[in-house]
């Protein structure tokens, strides 16, 4: 199975952000934020308001940081570039204009639908981003059977 695919940039930071928003971590943060404004409403203390507000502030803008530093970094601009991917018995085949490359796939840990996309997680910090609209219709339920054959950790 052969699959042409290609992310821009403005469709990687979109990802990025609904992925961020679904990180435990993420989560995490939100909640100790809501229970910190909390407790300082019900302590009638604008000290701990007024200092909660201002972690949560530093906190997205750290996050808005992150997102827009992977998203914009030169070192990710193949990321962007079309990909050719030849789905094979043992590995997948990535091409792009300036590079080729193989994963086996014995290296893939996970993969789920987010968005849209396909993610392939060759590690924990790093994916093939596939778009839904990029498998032919015809093959969507082979191609998901092959993920979920060949990849056995799913999100």
């Amino acid at each position: 199975m052969e699959i042409e695919t290609r992310i821009t940039r403005n469709r990687y930071m979109k990802l990025l952000l609904i992925m961020t928003s679904q990180n435990k971590g993420f989560y995490f943060f939100f909640t100790v934020m809501i229970v910190s404004i909390l407790i300082g409403i019900l302590t009638r203390s604008t000290l701990i308001i007024q200092v909660v507000i201002a972690a949560f502030l530093i906190g997205i803008l750290f996050y808005a940081i992150l997102i827009l530093n992977t998203g914009l970094s030169p070192k990710n601009k193949n990321f962007f570039l079309k990909q050719q991917i030849t789905f094979g018995d043992n590995s997948i085949l990535i091409k792009t204009p300036i590079s080729e490359g193989t994963v086996k796939w014995e290296a893939f840990n996970n993969w789920r639908k987010v968005a849209g996309y396909y993610l392939l997680y060759p590690s924990n910090t790093s994916f093939i981003a596939i778009h839904r609209l990029d498998v032919p219709a015809s093959e969507m339920t082979a191609f998901e059977d092959l993920l979920r054959t060949k990849i056995k950790k799913v999100k």
